[in-house]
């Protein structure tokens, strides 16, 4: 076998775990790479640059070439089956598949519904002429047809090996010869939604809208097609090198500090945690939609394949168009994890949802120490995607939340100004990691603002109260051990029908000693109908409930209707 190195971008899951089980057996398991999905190219080559294949889904931007020293290979599909193909991957729950908060509408709609609803469309027009049109151009798109088609053969010329799902056993044959593979390691066929209809099945409208929306991909692949009679079957190791590439001098390969694309300090994962789930929950909507200020879990489960001593567990929240908004580990909130092999873990990140009206995604890593650059056992980008949809409580513009609290005073004269949430400059930040003081004098109070409707079973509800603390004492609610607003449902003759309710952070992050504040507690009612008491009060996680230490909890006669 020689030993020039395989790129092969098998895009939109393009026969791709069959191929890449072939690659396997071919180079040897050690050698080829795991599947990538959705990884930039500059990532793929530096993190996997002493394999011998490189196989998966990358991702180009304007600016990027294929690799030098490789043979680079692609195989697209005719994107009326690959439109369906991905549609059933989801529905049918196949590993892999879409787990977002639009993969979980996905999976609830029947065809028509799918591929006639304006809000996928992005999802499957023209989507494999966009892949190699981005190589030029940041948002393809956007283009004219003609000009996508025209950027995307260019992107396509740029591939040494060019082939097509439909032709697959002929693209093996090719790539056996190249590389002198045995013929006892042959593909293997199989199809994770092959019980599914196929696009001659289709209602007539639902075909015509298909074809419509990939008009360009359409025609890219007839395309493709031509190039493996002219340029796959007559490739030769050695013979005249790809003329996109030949024009290309070595500075097409640098970036703006003539820094090369590929030499940067490559983030290997070494197998020892297996990724299980990632699960974002709040208090009030389901399917990734979330208010400004809701309180929400952030649940990592992972399985140990080795003893780890030193674990950091982390997240970063970005925004949709990929800028970083905000990151924090385990670590940085004070824990030295560590776990045992075989053993099935979960860490969870409580926090408030303070964000703007747009939609945002999530990364995780799992590493030792303080970054994962030096020793990363596991690296997940968009691993969750989610919406903010409204607020709770006050309204804000911008992205952040970042609500200030307000000072005031008299500069001179007569004259009287007041205000009801009064705090200093400091109380107004927290240091990751914080420590929260635990809580010794809880004397105070709360006054209802308005009144108790009656509720419905199960209802989620917001009540406003002033919160007054007649203690010496901050009551702080962020660190370790936050305080929150929480509360207790009782039955009239004062069992406890539930004793831990949802938690609602403070909106200011503290309740200064000797001051008042307004606040809102997020209420679920009772399953049961009936009349109840329900109890308002503030906890401090892991700590007390603030009534055992002088609070006096605000209790309130409701009533519950079916």
């Amino acid at each position: 076998m020689n030993n020039t190195r395989l790129f092969f971008d098998h895009i939109y899951k393009t026969g791709g775990t069959s191929f890449w089980v072939f690659l396997k057996e071919a180079f040897g398991e050690c050698h080829v790479s795991p599947q990538l999905k959705e990884v930039k190219l500059e990532s793929a080559l530096a993190l996997y640059k002493d394999m011998s294949a490189i196989c998966g889904h990358c991702g180009f931007i304007p600016g990027d070439c294929l690799p030098i020293g490789y043979v680079n290979a692609t195989v697209l599909r005719d994107p009326r089956d690959r439109c369906l193909s991905e549609y059933y991957f989801i529905v049918e729950n196949v590993q892999l598949s879409d787990s977002s908060a639009e993969g979980q509408k996905i999976k609830k709609l029947n065809e028509g519904e799918y591929f006639l609803d304006p809000q996928f469309a992005p999802r499957f027009n023209n989507r494999q002429a966009c892949h190699y049109a981005s190589f030029f151009h940041p948002n393809p798109l956007q283009l004219p047809a003609e000009e996508l088609l025209m950027l995307a053969k260019r992107g396509l010329e740029q591939f040494d090996l060019i082939g097509t799902t439909e032709r697959l056993p002929e693209f093996v044959d090719c790539l056996k010869k190249l590389y002198q593979i045995s013929d006892t390691v042959y593909l293997k066929r199989f199809n994770a939604t092959s019980r599914r209809k196929h696009f001659d099945e289709l209602e007539p409208a639902l075909r015509t809208r298909i074809e419509e929306m990939n008009q360009v991909d359409l025609e890219l692949w007839r395309y493709a097609d031509m190039l493996f009679e002219t340029r796959t079957k007559k490739f030769e190791l050695g013979g005249e090198r790809n003329p996109v590439l030949e024009d290309q001098n070595d500075d097409s390969c640098r970036n703006a500090n003539g820094r090369s694309k590929v030499d940067i300090k490559p983030v290997v994962e070494d197998g020892s945690l297996e990724l299980l789930n990632v699960c974002l929950t709040g208090q009030l909507k389901e399917n990734g939609e979330f208010l400004s200020g809701e309180l929400a879990t952030l649940s990592i489960s992972f399985r140990a394949i080795k003893d780890i001593d030193d674990l950091t567990i982390g997240y970063s929240v970005r925004h949709n168009s990929g800028l970083h908004l905000f990151g924090v580990n385990s670590r940085l909130l004070g824990h030295q994890l560590h776990c045992r092999a075989g053993g099935d873990y979960k860490v969870d990140f409580i926090f408030a949802m303070n964000l703007g009206r747009d939609a945002y995604f999530i990364d995780i890593a799992a590493h030792s120490g303080l970054s994962h650059l030096d020793n990363c056992y596991l690296l997940r980008e968009k691993v969750v995607e989610f919406e903010i949809t409204g607020f709770l409580g006050v309204a804000f513009e911008g992205m952040i939340r970042l609500m200030p609290c307000l000072e005031m005073g008299l500069l001179g004269g007569e004259g009287v100004i007041g205000a009801d949430n009064v705090m200093t400059e400091e109380a107004t930040f927290q240091q990751l990691g914080f420590k929260t003081p635990e809580v010794s004098d809880a004397r105070g109070f709360m006054v209802l603002m308005g009144n108790v409707p009656t509720l419905q079973l199960g209802a989620q509800f917001a009540l406003y109260v002033n919160v007054y603390n007649q203690s010496d004492q901050d009551w702080i609610g962020d660190g370790n051990h936050p305080i929150y607003l929480s509360y207790h449902w009782r039955q009239s003759n004062g069992d406890v029908v539930e004793f831990d309710g949802l938690r609602t952070p403070i909106s200011g992050r503290v309740i200064k000693a000797k001051r008042k504040t307004r606040e809102q507690v997020i209420v679920e009612a009772p399953r049961d109908a009936g009349a109840y008491v329900l109890e308002l009060s503030l906890v401090q996680e892991q700590v007390c409930w603030l009534e055992d230490r002088g609070f006096q909890p605000l209790c309130l006669n409701v009533e519950v209707v079916g």
